[in-house]
């Protein structure tokens, strides 16, 4: 397969099976395994700079950080560095607990400011620094970065990245623009 995760593993067995029971030959079930590419905005591979790898991921809850988190766990990097994008104030509020403990698998946590969808106004007191306090309330040892304004990423994220590094633009917001943006400023500096 060509996607991490347990849940993608899951998924194919259920797929066999199923392909088992229709009597679908062996063969053609691998070849479907191997050819089969994720949805989009799921663990889609933005591009690489050398040994970085950029990965988008529309990740907005919080068993779903952590279900990505541990696939990306498996790849065969030095680090995992996330940059998340909460959806919704509302969502942040609710699982404020929930996302402090989302966390645990990567090395590096990078935040920005919610992304408001269809909620029009911001809620008093809920932000992305919610989240960064939620992490440093449960696990006050995770390295975390605060970057409010998203537009700011492809100045200040690369200042904190690594050889090596597995960095995923997570959110279910315009994230993933700027996961583009931040490759594309690195490579024009080269």
């Amino acid at each position: 397969m060509t996607v991490p995760g347990e849940y993608n593993v899951q998924n194919a067995l259920a797929a066999i099976s199923v392909g088992i029971t229709l009597g679908i030959p062996t063969d053609l079930m691998l070849e479907g395994l191997h050819q089969f590419c994720s949805s989009k905005r799921r663990y889609e591979k933005i591009g690489s700079i050398g040994d970085l790898t950029f990965i988008e991921d529309y990740a907005h809850h919080p068993t779903e950080v952590r279900a990505l988190l541990r696939a990306a766990r498996t790849e065969k990097k030095d680090r995992v560095v996330i940059v998340f994008q909460p959806h919704l104030y509302s969502r942040t509020r609710n699982f404020r607990d929930e996302f402090g403990q989302s966390f645990k698998d990567a090395d590096f946590v990078v935040l920005t400011d919610v992304f408001a969808s269809r909620e029009k106004r911001p809620e008093q007191g809920i932000s992305g620094a919610t989240v960064v306090e939620a992490i440093e309330q449960w696990d006050p040892l995770r390295k975390v970065l605060y970057i409010p304004q998203k537009e700011d990423l492809p100045r200040i994220l690369p200042l904190h990245l690594q050889a090596n590094d597995l960095v995923l633009f997570v959110g279910a917001g315009d994230i993933n623009l700027y996961g583009k943006l931040v490759l594309e400023s690195m490579m024009a500096k080269g």
